[in-house]
């Protein structure tokens, strides 16, 4: 995995994308505003589990949150 491309998103609203290792830490962070998709560049990740969350600022809350599987 070398990049996440996440889709899906409205480019009237402002997000938070964050990746956080098993135990919380966070390990990426990016804010996206006006854009239908984001591509995260994750090469610098070591392999293992990770869990991405999607933060919607406009209206202040988690709307989706997915494990991620980094092998290589």
């Amino acid at each position: 995995m070398q990049d996440v491309r996440l889709t899906g998103l409205s480019e009237t609203k402002a997000y938070t994308l964050s990746i956080r290792s098993p135990s919380g830490n966070e390990v990426f962070r990016v804010a996206v505003t006006g854009q239908t998709s984001a591509v995260l560049e994750v090469s610098s990740l070591n392999p293992g589990f990770y869990w991405l969350e999607v933060y919607d600022n406009t209206r202040n809350r988690r709307i989706g949150h997915l494990s991620l599987l980094k092998v290589q």
